[in-house]
């Protein structure tokens, strides 16, 4: 109706800002201010109970989720438009609440000028967002299209794989073999499509008990025969196809490693008793850091970051009473320092745990690093990823932290004009390269002087989980830090 306000909840789970939003909104005489909530529960209930024309709703609070939230309004408000306002602006967040059906993403720091505004579009159906941040959104929306479209077919996987791989049938025929099969067993596959799998694998128990399918994944040691009858062990996997009553076989050649095998398992052995307890106090150090980042991001975030937003819709409601130059002139210098130190509070909180890296991959948030890089010390950059599959998020965080130590130092010592960041999947785990053009060192010597700790703590990180880390520089011919680090880790796995 012509000249009705507008109505108005807020949901915040900050008092102070709760409450500096919603003066926001009592301010206006075009809007009104009709609930305010403290969690996700509440604010979906104040939505189904006063069926407000728009919810403005904070993204990290209590009881739920900002996409949970965004559903359950959906299917019992449908009416209600939904403002999200976030105290980091991250794009990631941004794009998922748009996709979940929010009509606008606005910052806090800024709701006092945009909010009303934001409100109004959002009545008409319009979408609100900060211009750099919808960019930044654009921008991520491509490269997760890119991503996906960037996934090889499992077809071409299968052909190019160097375990010899083997599709059959419960009762054992052969339906199909990639090139390594050919290789291993001798047979050109024209031979093998179609005959039963014990023409390699004679002791293969075709189809298992009952002729039934395997339940999951298995591995078995068989002997496989070549095509000019000579035999060799195997070391076979067993699994399923899904979405069918097919088998894949997966096996490799298991000659030189069965001949040392005891030997290796004596060695590994009197190795990981000796390094049992270095390994343990190293575990407990990356446990208790990355604990403590967290902690420290959710305490930044919850607390810190909040009461500086609060503090800046004050000020932006205080500026609307000032009249006197001199005063305006003071209020925007404290306003900038505001700003400034929420922007630092918010790069605290990426640094500590960036919500890219368990929400869009390791690829975004290692580009979103090197973004800070190039903007802050002027190095540029080029990212290469070759990853066939995104590695667990585990194997993420620890990829993550050596890649970010690696950075630090290219910016701190290396005085580079460029960084080159290589991601490879490698042995069923990630491969990592980082290489810059700076001025070099001597390894040997920097890990034994103060100030280099980090260069030790890189390769721990990646041994303690079983993977491995070197360097390679030279004074005058840049620094070239290699890593590797397995999908699945050997340990530390539910503390990262």
């Amino acid at each position: 109706m012509t000249g009705a306000r507008t109505r108005v909840v807020v949901a915040d789970d900050d008092r102070a800002v709760r409450q500096a939003l919603a003066d926001v909104v009592s301010a206006r005489p075009d809007l009104e201010l009709v609930g305010t909530a403290g969690d996700h529960p509440d604010a979906v209930r104040l939505a189904v109970r006063y069926r407000p024309d728009v919810l403005v709703l904070d993204d990290h609070m209590p009881g739920g989720s900002a996409a949970g939230t965004l559903e359950a309004v959906q299917l019992r408000a449908p009416q209600v438009a939904v403002v999200v306002v976030s105290g980091d602006g991250d794009p990631t967040a941004a794009l998922d609440a748009v996709a979940a059906g929010a009509v606008g993403y606005l910052v806090k720091e800024v709701a006092d000028r945009e909010l009303p505004e934001a409100v109004a579009r959002g009545v008409r159906g319009q979408l609100s967002m900060p211009a750099p941040l919808a960019r930044q959104c654009a921008e991520l929306a491509a490269r997760r299209r890119a991503e996906r479209g960037a996934v090889p077919a499992a077809g071409d996987l299968l052909e190019h794989s160097a375990d010899a791989i083997l599709v059959v049938d419960v009762s054992g025929r052969i339906e199909l073999v990639n090139a390594a099969t050919e290789r291993l067993f001798g047979y050109p596959r024209g031979e093998l499509v179609g005959r039963t799998v014990d023409t390699v694998l004679p002791h293969y128990p075709a189809g298992g008990p009952e002729g039934a399918r395997p339940a999951g994944p298995s591995r078995m040691e068989l002997t496989g025969r070549r095509r000019d009858g000579t035999e060799f062990p195997v070391d076979l996997g067993v699994g399923p196809v899904p979405d069918g009553d097919l088998i894949m076989l997966t096996g490799r050649d298991m000659t030189e490693i069965a001949g040392s095998r005891d030997v290796l398992e004596r060695s590994v052995e009197t190795l990981r008793a000796s390094d049992r307890e270095h390994r343990a106090v190293l575990e407990d150090l990356v446990r208790a850091q990355e604990g403590e980042r967290r902690r420290i991001a959710a305490g930044i975030h919850d607390d810190s970051l909040q009461v500086i937003t609060a503090a800046s819709l004050r000020l932006q409601q205080l500026r609307r009473r000032l009249r006197d130059p001199d005063d305006l002139k003071t209020l925007s210098q404290v306003e900038e320092t505001i700003r400034l130190a929420a922007d630092r509070l918010r790069r605290l909180i990426f640094d500590f745990r960036p919500p890219a890296l368990e929400e869009d991959g390791l690829e975004t948030a290692l580009r979103i690093l090197l973004d800070q890089l190039r903007e802050e010390a002027g190095i540029e950059y080029r990212l290469d990823s070759q990853l066939d599959r995104q590695p667990p998020l585990e194997s993420r965080v620890v990829v993550y932290r050596i890649a970010q130590e690696a950075l630090m130092n290219v910016r701190k010592h290396a005085h580079a004009g460029q960084v080159t960041v290589r991601l490879r999947t490698v042995d069923d785990g990630c491969l990592v390269e980082v290489a810059d053009d700076g001025v070099g060192f001597a390894p040997q010597r920097a890990e034994t002087r103060a100030g280099h700790l980090g260069l030790s703590l890189m390769r721990d990180r990646a041994e303690i989980v079983g993977g491995w880390w070197r360097i390679d520089s030279t004074p005058g011919a840049g620094t070239v830090v290699e890593f590797w680090v397995p999908f699945h880790l050997a340990s530390v796995r539910s503390e990262l």
